[in-house]
């Protein structure tokens, strides 16, 4: 069957809408007010330059966002610029509880945008958004595979609890809306269909260059049928866009424990 896969847009989209499989069911002996506790920061991942290939042939690059394809909107006094074909300027990993279950959350931190007026697309306006991936605790130990080195790319399937995706404004309005956010999956999300199961995917080539290895990866939310895991990207993503981090940044944040 197969795989169907949405590209993760960390840009001017608003996707990243959940994607769930068997949740564990709310119980009376766990209260809703308790059923979500945020723990640990265990990695974090900042510093990313965005490459893509534009029309013209030729690549362009920007820091944590990925330029768009058309070179006319790399002008800086485009107003969709901040936002670029998709941007991340910081992923992180926490340790929670889910109904008292242990279980990773990975958070992407960017810039998205929406018009104000959807019917006329008039006022333009971007705003800070978090979109969320609760997974499954065993699947931490993808991101590190057993060979990290040039020439070795490599895919790391995430199976999902539950996903979301919500905007905000500080740190303390960021951890009450993913507060929100998640206890409404736990009450809400169960039961869904369990036939198709959903996966925040990386793909990931680690690159030789002049100065030593680098780490070039690209990531998408993907579907899969129970049983089967999506194949990412495929690497001829690569050819066209892809984000780029040092490779001892990179090393540090799959070290995650």
């Amino acid at each position: 069957m197969k795989v169907l896969s949405l590209i993760l847009g960390i840009g001017i989209s608003l996707g990243g809408q959940a994607a769930a499989q068997a949740q564990p069911k709310p119980s009376a002996k766990v209260p809703i007010k308790d059923s979500f506790k945020m723990g640990r920061t265990i990695a974090v991942l900042s510093g990313a330059t965005g490459y893509m290939r534009t029309d013209d042939g030729k690549w362009a690059s920007s820091p944590n966002r990925i330029p768009y394809k058309n070179p006319d909107y790399n002008n800086p006094y485009y107003f969709k610029y901040p936002t670029g074909e998709e941007n991340i300027s910081e992923i992180n990993i926490n340790e929670i509880e889910v109904l008292g279950e242990p279980y990773y959350l990975l958070t992407v931190h960017g810039i998205k945008g929406a018009w104000r007026d959807e019917k006329t697309m008039e006022d333009f306006y971007t705003f800070k958004a978090c979109d969320y991936y609760v997974f499954h605790k065993p699947y931490l130990s993808r991101l590190s595979p057993d060979t990290l080195k040039a020439g070795k790319p490599y895919v790391a399937n995430l199976r999902l609890l539950y996903s979301g995706t919500f905007r905000y404004n500080s740190y303390a309005q960021y951890l009450d809306k993913l507060d929100k956010r998640v206890r409404w999956n736990i009450v809400w999300d169960h039961p869904r269909d369990s036939s198709m199961n959903g996966f925040f995917t990386f793909t990931v080539d680690p690159v030789a260059s002049r100065g030593g290895t680098v780490i070039h990866f690209n990531q998408l939310l993907s579907y899969a049928p129970a049983g089967e895991e999506p194949e990412g990207t495929g690497m001829y993503i690569f050819q066209e866009k892809y984000y780029s981090i040092p490779l001892e940044k990179w090393k540090k944040f799959i070290s995650a424990k």
